[in-house]
Formats: structure tokens, C-alpha cells, sequence
């Protein structure tokens, strides 16, 4: 049984679809969506519909703890309340996906060779989107998402897997597909 998958735009979907394993991405359905109460919507209105395992990807557009946890809490009572025993997952990424190319300890200045790890860290913990568009401008590396996508190497799409969201996805749909072994899509 796939995994619908719910994000909140193109470039989540051009990210999972470089670092996600083969044999996972083919039991994911991917939908982007426009912004966290979208998502959250969207992901409400699949369960209902299609009674399929749903998991939600969303930017908490923050980094403190407790509005993190707040609207993990908020999202998960909103996907239970209409859920009905169908599995979901609320998978959050702090404080955007775009987070995971810091986060994972891949080589940057493999990449980017003007990257200055110790000037940039902060910048790109807080605003890893913005970071991103800045080294795609003055980095000396590639110029898009999808070039930077283009350019990894295994070793660098094995350090993002290990990624919080990255990491939490492939396990829930691990465990979808052990729960639901046999039944189709």
C-alpha cells in the first residue's frame, strides 16, 4: 500500500525524490501543496477519502521548541480526529526541509567552494532557504535546487537520509508496508 505523502511545495518533492531510497519512493504518491494549513487540509481531506496511510511534511518556520511542539500537537489532533485507524505521520522539519543540506554533514565545500562553514552555520540553521539561494548565487557551485540535487553524490544522499524528516518518512513507510503486506495501493 503507497504512502500519500503531502508536502508543502515543488522543491520538498524534488528533494525527496533525489535522496529517498528507490524501493521507498516507489510507495510514496508525493502531493505539494501551498503552506502549512493547506498541507494540514489536504492531508485531512485524503484520509477521509481515500482511507490511506498519510504522511504530512511540513515547515515549522521556526525554531523554538515550544511552537514546534504546539503545532505538531495541533496537526496530529486534527489528522487523529478525522483519521478513523488509518495510519498517518506529522513528520515537521525545522525549521524548513531545506534544513536537511546543513544538517547532514555533507561536504558543502564539495559544492559550493567559496561555502564558509563557520560564517554561514547560523544563517543556515535559521533560514536554510535563503541560505541555499545565497550560495546559489555567490557559492561557485551550482545555481538551482536541482543542479545542487544533480551534483550529489551517494555518500552525500546517504548524510541527508540520516535526516530527522528524511529518516522519519522512510520509517513510516517501513512500517506502512510491513502493517499492510499484501494489499494493494
Amino acid at each position: 500500500m503507497n504512502v500519500i505523502v503531502v508536502v508543502e511545495g515543488t522543491d520538498e518533492v524534488a528533494v525527496l525524490r533525489a535522496v529517498l531510497p528507490a524501493d521507498i519512493l516507489s510507495k510514496c504518491d508525493i502531493n505539494p501543496v501551498a503552506g502549512r494549513s493547506a498541507v494540514t487540509s489536504v492531508a485531512r481531506t485524503l484520509l477521509v477519502k481515500h482511507h490511506r496511510p498519510v504522511a504530512l511534511l511540513f515547515d515549522t518556520d521556526t525554531m523554538d521548541p515550544q511552537a514546534i511542539w504546539d503545532a505538531v500537537q495541533t496537526t496530529e489532533d486534527l489528522l487523529r480526529a478525522v483519521a478513523a485507524g488509518t495510519l498517518f505521520r506529522v513528520i515537521y522539519c525545522t525549521p524548513e526541509l531545506e534544513a536537511v543540506f546543513f544538517d547532514s554533514e555533507m561536504n558543502l565545500n564539495r559544492v559550493f567552494p567559496h561555502y564558509d562553514h563557520g560564517f554561514f552555520l547560523k544563517y543556515a540553521k535559521t533560514q536554510p532557504k535563503q541560505a541555499l539561494e545565497y550560495l546559489f548565487k555567490n557559492g561557485g557551485g551550482p545555481a538551482t535546487l536541482q543542479e545542487l540535487l544533480d551534483d550529489l553524490t551517494s555518500n552525500d544522499i546517504e548524510r541527508l537520509r540520516s535526516t530527522y524528516p528524511v529518516r522519519h518518512l522512510v520509517e513510516f513507510v517501513i512500517e506502512v508496508q510491513v502493517r499492510y503486506r499484501g494489499r494493494s495501493t
